[in-house]
């Protein structure tokens, strides 16, 4: 007994030391998943940024790839800080199915712009593995926004959405 106190107490010290956590929050999902992004963004590596979106979106889009130039042509500097406005989360649970998904809203300031940039992000689903990822993406320069002081959101529409502003918000 004495011999598994020990263990548990080494087991708990090392986490403690090492600052791991067991459990991320929402807040920090987004903000991971926003520097992953970015990332690809500021490597310009298109595989990357396409495995960054649910397998099924991607499935879904003929011109997924086209869709990537665009956002890559778009999307000009390199990262130089990020601003986090809301992230909204919509979890569901159906028997053993469980979803997550992250509604994020960030403003991304480049060497040579500033950027909104709405996603919804699938962080989780039990059952169907391939809904997992990004399945909606927006981007629009921060000027081209009537709207800076609120969040920029995805309109819903899957896949990139670039230079898209929310039809709907200003009637």
């Amino acid at each position: 007994m004495k011999k598994w106190i020990s263990i548990l107490l080494v087991f708990v010290s090392l986490i403690w030391m090492t600052g791991c956590t067991l459990y991320m929050t929402d807040d920090e999902i987004a903000d991971e998943n926003m520097n992953l992004l970015i990332e690809c963004l500021d490597a310009r590596d298109k595989e990357q940024i396409k495995k960054l979106f649910a397998p099924s979106i991607v499935a879904q889009i003929d011109t997924f790839d086209e869709s990537i130039e665009e956002l890559l042509e778009y999307y000009q500097g390199t990262y130089i800080s990020l601003d986090r406005h809301a992230v909204g989360t919509t979890d569901s649970k159906d028997g053993n199915h469980v979803r997550k998904e992250l509604d994020m809203s960030f403003d991304v300031l480049t060497t040579e712009n500033k950027y909104r940039i709405g996603i919804l992000w699938q962080v989780k689903d039990t059952l169907y593995k391939d809904n997992i990822g990004i399945t909606s993406l927006y981007i629009l320069e921060f000027s081209k926004d009537p709207y800076p002081n609120y969040a920029y959101r995805s309109g819903g529409e899957i896949g990139i959405n670039v230079d898209a502003y929310l039809k709907g918000k200003d009637t």
